[in-house]
């Protein structure tokens, strides 16, 4: 499921019309509508949210697999890449995050939805994405994996999953 915020069309390329592609377009409306949008879309038993300036690694799909078959958790989360806007790596870091990791994330520890994997009935559980007029700082990510971590187990897969593009804003 792709949605597209942008407010604009996207450029015409064959993975647009394939059978299994669904474009959604929420014309800017706000990041967190975006993204529950297309998890309220979506009918598998993951969510794995991407922005469209990031990617996930060949075997990260396999990986998570991997970790799903192990531990029961309500998010499974690998190690991200930081490059920047040319594709030079900035710093890399695979965290050692499983059981109980609240306190972690309420104390800071940060995992990018990028290189993460949410249950969806965990997902739904919670509500979803909190829209950004509630949250102070508009930091949408950081309050999904608290309010997961309050009421689930996190499995990490101790291995690189995601790249992610920073801008000198970021």
């Amino acid at each position: 499921i792709v949605v597209n915020d942008s407010g604009a069309g996207l450029p015409e390329e064959a993975w647009n019309r394939a059978v299994n592609v669904t474009i959604l377009n929420t014309n800017r409306v706000e990041r967190s509508f975006a993204r529950n949008t297309g998890a309220a879309a979506a009918r598998g038993r993951y969510l794995l949210f991407l922005d469209d300036d990031d990617w996930i690694l060949p075997d990260t799909l396999s990986q998570f697999w991997v970790t799903i078959q192990n531990h029961a958790a309500g998010m499974f989360c690998g190690g991200y890449r930081f490059v920047d806007a040319n594709g030079n790596p900035i710093n890399e870091h695979i965290p050692d995050e499983n059981g109980n990791c609240f306190i972690r994330f309420m104390s800071g520890e940060w995992q990018p939805l990028q290189a993460s994997l949410f249950d969806t009935s965990a997902f739904h559980a919670i509500g979803g994405f909190l829209p950004l007029g509630i949250l102070r700082g508009g930091d949408e990510d950081v309050d999904l994996t608290r309010r997961i971590s309050l009421e689930y187990e996190i499995a990490g897969t101790g291995t690189l999953a995601a790249v992610i593009r920073l801008d000198r804003a970021d």
